[in-house]
């Protein structure tokens, strides 16, 4: 009698684990595709964009023109650079290059003309007016 109990509790979780181990493997293997798919879309975007593993390049396009000689020393992160002020905990000046392919987005266009801007009252009336005519002036992207 007890021979048969643990023979039927074997069966009924022999099929349970055989589930348990194809379902584990179905979805590590799923992991792995994913992942794999992922890295390979990051080295392409890294190939297109001329990007180095370490950076150097979007270093050296923050560094082409030098940094401000105020402030402290410069850090340097992976889009941008600032000087922080310590005794006021902000950041002295910052510093970030802007390309288009970086402010594109997957599913929409980014355009200055869809934009709110609030000019301040205080700067001189030619930099308002000349940035006025800049923003005013820019070529309607194509539908």
């Amino acid at each position: 009698m007890a021979i048969k109990s643990i023979a039927s509790r074997l069966r009924g979780s022999r099929r349970f684990l055989s589930g348990f181990v194809a379902g584990a493997v179905v979805g590590a293997a799923g992991a792995g595709l994913a992942a794999l798919q992922f890295f390979r879309s990051q080295g392409a975007e890294g190939a297109l964009t001329g990007k180095q593993p370490d950076g150097s390049a979007e270093k050296a396009v923050l560094e082409q023109f030098g940094f401000p000689l105020t402030g402290t020393e410069a850090r340097c992160y992976t889009n941008h650079a600032l000087s922080y002020d310590q005794a006021k905990r902000v950041p002295r000046w910052v510093l970030e290059h802007i390309s288009k392919s970086k402010i594109m987005g997957r599913f929409f266009k980014f355009t200055l003309l869809a934009s709110l801007f609030l000019l301040s009252l205080n700067l001189h009336l030619w930099l308002v007016l000349n940035f006025w005519v800049q923003v005013t002036l820019l070529p309607q992207p194509p539908e």
